[in-house]
């Protein structure tokens, strides 16, 4: 018999196949964390009801992996019923990608950014629920076209990054899922799914606190699919900073695809260097490291706090292109 949750959504099993960088690791953390809170077990991809691929376009090789697991999901789609395929991660771009990708693998169900996770249990109480036969929740959602209260938000959100994750239906049909909440123009601040902290925290954590990246270098394809920068508020930082901390972190990593840029897009332009001394303050924390640097944006003063902080590693690592 299949049973539910406080949610009502029925357990089921779960596989998260991830590639790429430490932040597409720091990501699937935080998947995991939220299935695991929704009672769904972890397993192998073979023997999942929800499959995850949180993939990376940076190189070739790694989005070869993807499509290549992308075709053996078809055939096992074919075969089972009851499996479901959610496609995360840098090989999302804009909604002429997720076109692309949805005519080319129509069995994937769902496209989501991390920012979009939030809507991961409405997405497996719609979908899976049905199929695990426990039933479902009496939840009004409205028109799904009706955007509102977030339609006002939408407009001038630049059309790299998509607005809204999209879900195929029982029926064939591809839905339009809102995000939880999209920032206001001028407003580029991260909402990170923070109340989604990593479950499992060992003695070394990540910490993302800056998304995205505005270089637009010749041979880069991140702020494409990452979208524009956007950083994360300190308290928010800090909140969670404790939090893995209390659960047994010794060391924080600190992660950016352009991490010296961290507050440049915030109204009160705190800098990496205020964020490492915020951190330094708390009690059990031992080391802080923070990656990928550009040297563009480092300052006297973040090379200063590295010197005299004791708590911050005397480390920078910067990433050199290599075709």
């Amino acid at each position: 018999m299949t049973t539910t949750n406080t949610t009502g959504i029925a357990h089921g099993k779960y596989h998260i196949w991830t590639v790429g960088c430490q932040m597409n690791q720091a990501d699937s953390q935080r998947i995991q964390t939220m299935l695991d809170e929704l009672g769904w077990e972890e397993t192998s991809m073979e023997q999942a009801n929800l499959v995850v691929l949180n993939t990376c376009s940076v190189r070739q090789a790694p989005e070869e992996k993807a499509h290549n697991l992308l075709a053996r999901l078809k055939h096992a789609k074919e075969e089972r019923s009851d499996l479901l395929v959610t496609l995360m991660g840098c090989m999302i771009g804009n909604q002429k990608t997720i076109d692309a990708l949805s005519k080319r693998y129509p069995h994937i169900d769902l496209f989501m950014k991390v920012e979009q996770a939030d809507i991961l249990p409405r997405f497996l109480e719609e979908r899976w629920t049905p199929i695990s036969g426990a039933g479902c929740l009496d939840i009004e959602y409205g028109n799904e076209q009706d955007l509102s209260p977030i339609a006002e938000f939408v407009e001038a959100v630049e059309p790299v990054q998509p607005t809204f994750a999209t879900s195929l239906t029982r029926t064939g049909k591809r839905n339009v899922l809102p995000m939880a909440i999209t920032p206001k123009p001028g407003e580029r601040i991260a909402h990170y799914p923070t109340k989604i902290e990593p479950a499992q925290v060992s003695p070394t954590a990540w910490l993302p606190i800056v998304l995205g990246c505005n270089k637009v270098c010749t041979y880069c394809i991140v702020p494409y699919r990452r979208g524009r920068e956007r950083s994360r508020p300190v308290e928010e930082l800090m909140i969670e900073a404790r939090s893995l901390v209390e659960r047994g972190a010794k060391e924080l990593t600190l992660l950016g695809q352009t991490v010296e840029a961290y507050g440049l897009d915030l109204p009160e332009k705190p800098n990496l260097a205020d964020l490492m001394t915020n951190l330094s303050d708390i009690e059990g924390l031992e080391r802080i490291r923070f990656m990928t640097s550009y040297p563009r944006h480092m300052t006297d003063s973040m090379i200063e706090r590295m010197a005299h902080l004791p708590k911050v590693c005397e480390h920078l690592n910067i990433p050199v292109q290599a075709g």
